[in-house]
């Protein structure tokens, strides 16, 4: 960790400091910064290369980014420790792109909303074919306790998927989490569920005189992304005109 910070103090100093940062932001792998004067960050370009932990530097789409790989989630965090880079701050100033990092910055919100979801994923998936492979060559019985525990544990992750992406996606767009959290959390509550499940397809109920549409919520991954955008919007709101 120590030289994890050491890493980001020396990138913070090398690219101008603090006063040179417009945006700052990270995907899975890079430190993404938009900076009010890149020459001087372009001038230590070298230097920032030779950094022990650092593996390249690029420029893309206006931005000038570090590649670290895995560990640039610490470095971010450290690199912001200390300063007045608040995550609000950077939320307002990244928004100031040009229409040439449009995809740039597409795959950068995917990245920085599924990531952080990868080791769980990749073990729940192994986990979950190591369970099937055993009841394949009968070593586990399908009405074995064993067998609806590990089951269970396995598949846990994609049914409450919903609120991990609701989480990261408050991370990503700089929201309350436990908010995120709650508000996908109310769509996969089993009344709801139950409400939905008893019912055909078409319009079952109305909230508001709004219609509402048969749907289970459970495992689904475009309406918690969507939910999360749109709360930042209410959000920036209210915390713009009322507190």
């Amino acid at each position: 960790m120590s030289n994890e910070k050491s890493l980001g103090k020396k990138i913070l100093s090398l690219i101008g400091g603090e006063a040179n940062i417009q945006g700052i932001s990270h995907c899975a792998t890079r430190l993404r910064m938009l900076l009010k004067d890149n020459r001087i960050a372009n001038k230590n370009k070298k230097a920032i290369e030779n950094l022990t932990g650092v593996i390249s530097v690029v420029e893309n789409g206006g931005q000038f980014q570090v590649i670290i790989g895995p560990a640039v989630t610490n470095v971010y965090d450290q690199l912001l420790d200390g300063t007045n880079l608040t995550q609000e701050t950077n939320q307002d100033n990244t928004k100031e792109k040009n229409s040439h990092g449009l995809v740039s910055n597409f795959l950068d919100i995917v990245a920085g909303i599924f990531t952080p979801l990868l080791p769980l994923l990749a073990g729940s998936g192994v986990l979950r074919g190591i369970v099937l492979l055993l009841t394949q060559v009968g070593w586990l019985s399908e009405t074995s306790g064993t067998y609806h525990i590990l089951t269970a544990a396995s598949t846990a992750v994609f049914y409450f998927l919903p609120i991990l992406l609701a989480f990261t996606s408050a991370e990503k767009f700089k929201v309350n989490k436990y908010v995120a959290a709650a508000i996908m959390g109310a769509l996969i509550m089993p009344e709801f569920t139950q409400i939905m499940g008893n019912h055909g397809n078409g319009i079952i109920t109305h909230f508001l005189g709004i219609p509402i549409v048969t749907m289970t919520y459970t495992s689904t991954v475009i309406p918690a992304i969507l939910s999360i955008w749109c709360l930042s919007y209410v959000e920036y709101y209210l915390k713009k005109n009322y507190f």
